[in-house]
């Protein structure tokens, strides 16, 4: 049921162009690594234009339930034109192996833009 209402959510989401119309591509290389800085996983994500915008990531880490989501970053990029920007992030959320623990995976984040030349009057 999981699966189906992550494929549901993505459908609604819309395509890069939609989204971010001076986009051309996004490039999202994500590494994530444990409360000791071991890496866990490591993946690059490229959206093109007609590829549906899906920028929340699960979190590698022991939660399982945790996630990074990179709308706001994405929006502020390319609001501003920026080729780029670097995130750090640590998940907060709960582990069930004690009364105030918390996952701890740190996240380290580069998002690339490649934007569409700009129109000549």
């Amino acid at each position: 049921m999981r699966g189906q209402a992550s494929e549901r959510m993505t459908k609604s989401l819309g395509s890069l162009s939609s989204r971010c119309p001076s986009v051309e591509k996004l490039v999202i290389t994500i590494s994530f690594y444990s409360a000791q800085q071991v890496l866990l996983d490591q993946k690059t994500r490229t959206f093109e234009s007609e590829d549906t915008c899906d920028f929340v990531f699960p979190c590698a880490g022991e939660c399982g339930t945790g996630a990074f989501n990179f709308n706001a970053s994405i929006d502020q990029l390319t609001a501003a034109e920026q080729p780029s920007v670097e995130i750090a992030a640590k998940c907060q959320d709960r582990l069930y192996t004690g009364p105030r623990s918390v996952c701890g995976c740190d996240m380290k984040c580069k998002i690339e833009a490649t934007y569409l030349p700009a129109e000549q009057p």
